[in-house]
């Protein structure tokens, strides 16, 4: 995850603190994704979730208010 003009690299930390994982993915997190898929042949039709467990929280889907 890249800091933008609305979030700078402070806020991007305090977003992954909220995290499950403690930080937010890396795109290495999405490559080893990407891999294991590959390689997966009994694996289909799944949703595999790289967001370092932003899904199982109970916040909004759009949390990046709570960073600022």
């Amino acid at each position: 995850t890249i800091a933008t003009p609305d979030y700078d690299e402070a806020q991007m930390e305090r977003l992954g603190e909220l995290m499950p994982l403690g930080r937010l993915p890396q795109a290495d997190d999405i490559a080893q994704a990407v891999l294991y898929l590959v390689d997966a042949a009994a694996v289909t039709g799944q949703t595999l979730y790289v967001d370092g467990g932003a899904h199982i929280r109970s916040y909004d889907r759009d949390f990046m208010h709570l960073c600022r």
